[in-house]
């Protein structure tokens, strides 16, 4: 299935903007959702509670009532209605058989919102369906899913983990310091996410890569501190500020927060490493600069290109997974093309224009940034991962960090023929359906780390 119009709800990815269509313009065209809905309010449950008394209304053929009692937000409530539920859920049975049975639900966040995913299983095809509630709790959108159960996976018994909040540069972050149950003088990873609004798992449905590699590393005697982004706790500050970049989204908390690990009883302070995912790859050198301290920096899924160069080339890709680009998919192409090529004229700009959910600064910043000329200037190891699966950031991106420091002796180089975006196996073409199903960091990934750190 391809989805170009939901590019932007892959978090970690490089397409996932970190404004996600907001800004202060935006916000006054929207309608006053208190009085559009003053009639229906969010029931005081949680939004877990609300779910399924919600599908379970749809599965009874109550439609009135899952569209009057409980809350839409003003676009979902002029989307859908009685009737539409009623033709939406009679499409479900036709094609997927009698409910069975709703099993336990799990919930993970996209951005701003939360989503709830409930497990159903019929006749001829099991199913998820999920709930997508905005911050204030307000039905913001309903999908499908391919079917999977929610995780129970339980912390091994050889690591321990404590909850360690990051206070900097004037944020508090909340972050879990993963650690080896056995020993001390720990060398330790920080991990750096990718773009977007990610949580410290940087969790993509019921994914976890940041979560595999800090359970992993921690299993081969390497401690592993990963935190919520300062975007995920704090949307607002990229949307007030106009001069927001790369480095107030994620170089120079990455930078602040390697310093706090080096001070921690438990580690050995000359052995702290930092591994950038995705856009916190693209991000190693300028952290690097910042970083004389650490003892190594690690590429992983990184590209040296910036994100106006890649977009194309992503939608492009999902476009034509099946062969066939549709008229709405190259308008769309067409479209973000267009929105790119006002790149070329940014100083004529004013500063609260907004290209692709970021502001002027954010882009003279990123069209600064040369990411090879930096990279030459880091002394310490540096480790470059790639999936060769990888649609987001391809093989390109890597060929070209290889290119220009394969002779070099601290530098060193790994890929991965089965591994995606997220470092997780999978076979055939990569598309974006697949960080849908539960997966894991490859093992050898994991490994490979390991190794080179020790």
């Amino acid at each position: 299935m391809k989805r170009i119009i939901l590019i932007s709800l892959s978090l970690v990815l490089l397409v996932s903007i970190f404004l996600s269509g907001c800004s202060k313009e935006k916000q006054e065209d929207i309608p006053d959702q208190e009085n559009e809905q003053e009639e229906i309010k969010p029931l005081d449950v949680s939004i877990e509670e609300i779910s399924i008394l919600y599908i379970q209304a749809l599965l009874d053929g109550k439609y009135e009532e899952a569209y009057t009692k409980y809350a839409h937000d003003t676009v979902m409530k002029g989307a859908v209605n009685p009737e539409q539920y009623k033709s939406m859920m009679d499409s479900l049975y036709a094609s997927s058989g009698d409910f069975v049975e709703m099993k336990e639900s799990f919930t993970y966040k996209n951005g701003i919102y939360n989503i709830v995913s409930i497990p159903l299983k019929l006749t001829k095809q099991n199913i998820n369906v999920n709930v997508v509630f905005n911050q204030d709790k307000y039905i913001s959108g309903m999908n499908f899913s391919e079917y999977q159960e929610a995780s129970a996976e339980k912390l091994p018994d050889t690591i321990i983990e404590k909850e360690l909040t990051a206070n900097v540069n004037g944020y508090e972050l909340g972050g879990t310091l993963t650690l080896p149950k056995e020993g001390e003088n720990f060398p330790c990873v920080v991990l750096v996410h990718g773009s977007g609004p990610n949580n410290r798992d940087e969790s993509i449905y019921q994914n976890k890569p940041f979560r595999d590699i800090a359970w992993g590393l921690a299993q081969k005697g390497i401690a592993v501190y990963r935190y919520d982004k300062r975007i995920y706790v704090y949307p607002e500050g990229a949307v007030d500020d106009y001069d927001f970049t790369l480095y107030d989204e994620t170089i120079d908390d990455a930078v602040e927060i390697a310093k706090m690990i080096q001070s921690l009883d438990e580690i050995n302070k000359d052995k702290v490493y930092i591994l950038g995912h995705s856009l916190g790859g693209y991000a190693i050198p300028r952290i690097a600069e910042n970083s004389k301290e650490a003892a190594g920096f690690v590429i992983m899924a990184g590209c040296v290109r910036s994100i106006d160069k890649l977009l194309p080339e992503q939608f492009e890709y999902i476009a034509n997974i099946d062969g066939i680009i549709s008229q709405e998919e190259q308008e769309q192409i067409d479209n973000l093309k267009a929105e790119l090529e006002k790149l070329e004229k940014l100083d004529e700009l004013p500063e609260d224009e907004i290209i692709i959910g970021a502001y002027k600064a954010y882009w003279q910043d990123m069209l600064s940034y040369d990411t090879i000329e930096t990279a030459t200037k880091i002394e310490k190891p540096v480790l470059v991962l790639q999936g060769e699966r990888d649609y987001q950031v391809t093989m390109k991106e890597y060929n070209m960090w290889k290119e220009a420091f394969e002779n070099d002796s601290n530098w060193s180089f790994i890929t991965y023929p089965k591994l995606n975006h997220l470092m997780m196996p999978g076979v055939g073409k990569a598309t974006p359906d697949e960080y849908q199903v539960l997966n894991r960091v490859e093992q050898k990934v994991i490994d490979d780390i390991a190794k080179w750190i020790k």
